[in-house]
């Protein structure tokens, strides 16, 4: 059975991934996280699993957005370990892979996503273009694996806590 949780963390782990590497191209990051499909259904998942207020009844979606933006903020800001950031054979401390990730996601501006990438690359030292950085399997990918391996974790960590109030 474990091996069968480590898949299902895995896959977990790689959508989250995903769904935040597509919120680069995004000019508003609000509007990614709440986004639907033509059939109602939620573009991003995961996020909005994680993300989202638990009672979103008589919510606007823009407030629902605010509140998954300030999560998304809050748990990147939690972030306090160093990152072996293998695709760029660099450590990284917490504050730089911060930066990283808010600037990736647009944060505080939302210039375009290419600019966001030139100044991460500027921040780590330089060495890719910006095809390189955005592969599939490229540095971009790494962080963006890794900030989802954290979400999960400080989501989790957030669940165990509201577990421990209610018994």
């Amino acid at each position: 059975m474990p091996d069968m949780e480590a898949s299902k963390y895995a896959a977990r782990q790689a959508r989250c991934a995903d769904e935040l590497q597509g919120s680069v191209r995004c000019r508003s990051l609000e509007k990614y996280l709440v986004a639907k499909n033509a059939d109602g259904t939620r573009k991003n998942p995961m996020l909005w699993e994680l993300l989202a207020p638990t009672d979103t009844e008589g919510m606007s979606e823009s407030a629902i957005a605010e509140v998954m933006d300030y999560q998304l903020r809050e748990a990147i800001m939690d972030y306090n370990r160093n990152f072996r950031f293998r695709k760029v054979n660099k450590n990284i401390d917490a504050s730089t892979f911060q930066f990283i990730c808010l600037t990736l996601l647009g944060f505080p501006d939302s210039c375009q996503a290419d600019e966001r990438r030139y100044r991460v690359i500027d921040e780590i030292g330089g060495g890719y273009d910006i095809g390189t950085w955005r592969r599939a399997h490229g540095p971009e990918r790494e962080v963006f694996r890794r900030l989802a391996e954290h979400l999960l974790e400080w989501f989790a960590e957030d669940d165990e806590e509201d577990d421990d109030v209610a018994a």
